[in-house]
C-alpha cells in the first residue's frame, strides 16, 4: 500500500495541466498513513493494532506511535521502532514503553542494537522483539506484561 502525492500544474501555457512531480511512500494501510520500510514493520504494526483491540476489551486504552525522527535524550539520539502509550482505566496508570525490532542476528548488528537499547532505556522502558518472533502467539502476552509491570 502506498500513499502518492502528485503535483499538477501548467507545464506549457498552451497545454492543459500535466503532472510535474510525484512521490510515493509505502504506508501501513489505506486508512492508517504510517510510513513503513520493510515487511517486518508492517507485521509489527498489525500485531500492535491487534494488541490495541485486545487491551481495549480489558479497560486499557493503547496508542501506538511510530517516530519519524530521532528523539534527543541525555544519552544521545534514539528512535525506537514504535512507542506504545497506554492509559489503564482500571488503575489510572498512564505510561509508555518503546519497542525495538531486531531484524538481523549478526553479532555486529546485535551489539549495535544493544547500545541503542541502553540509550532507549534512559528514556523509556523497552522491549526488544526479534523479527522472526513477530508471528509468535505469546507476543501479545509479552506486550501485556509490559503494561502489567509498569
Amino acid at each position: 500500500m502506498f500513499i502518492v502525492l502528485a503535483v499538477a500544474g501548467e507545464h506549457n501555457p498552451r497545454e492543459d495541466y500535466l503532472p510535474l512531480r510525484a512521490y510515493a511512500q509505502p504506508v501501513f494501510k489505506g486508512n492508517r498513513f504510517i510510513p513503513i520500510e520493510r515487511h517486518e514493520e508492517r507485521t509489527l504494526l498489525d500485531q500492535l493494532v491487534s494488541f490495541q483491540y485486545h487491551m481495549r476489551r480489558k479497560g486499557v486504552q493503547v496508542a501506538v506511535k511510530r517516530p519519524l525522527f530521532d528523539i534527543v535524550t541525555q544519552a544521545g539520539m534514539v528512535r525506537p521502532d514504535a512507542i506504545v502509550a497506554f492509559l489503564d482505566f482500571r488503575t489510572g496508570l498512564e505510561a509508555d514503553f518503546a519497542i525495538q525490532l531486531l531484524r538481523e542476528r549478526t553479532p555486529q548488528y546485535l551489539e549495535m542494537k544493544a547500545e541503542q537499547r541502553r540509550r532507549f532505556e534512559e528514556y523509556h522502558r523497552t522491549i526488544s522483539i526479534p523479527a522472526h518472533q513477530l508471528a509468535d502467539i505469546d507476543l501479545l502476552d509479552r506486550l501485556e506484561r509490559m503494561i502489567d509491570d509498569a
